[in-house]
């Protein structure tokens, strides 16, 4: 079974998944990606209005397969009255 890698960037830091995960194909890497964007929002957003998190998807050869980003722009529209 393959080894994927998960490299997490906020714009702030980013870390480097040593580690990795096995995991029978690049669509199972791919839903991967996406649950940890979302666990990880979970997790930070609530300490501002502009996050932006990218999580890169590597193989065991260190080439990049996949990139996915979520981001947060909460922005008043009006003045509260």
């Amino acid at each position: 079974m393959p080894r994927y890698f998960f490299d997490v960037a906020d714009g702030d830091r980013q870390v480097r998944d040593d580690e990795g995960l096995e995991l029978p194909d690049r669509e199972s890497a791919r839903r991967e990606a996406i649950c940890s964007l979302l666990d990880i929002a979970r997790d930070e957003l609530p300490d501002g209005d502009h996050r932006s998190f990218v999580i890169t998807v590597r193989d065991g050869g260190e080439t990049s397969l996949l990139s996915a980003r979520l981001a947060l722009d909460a922005t008043w529209l009006a003045q509260a009255g």
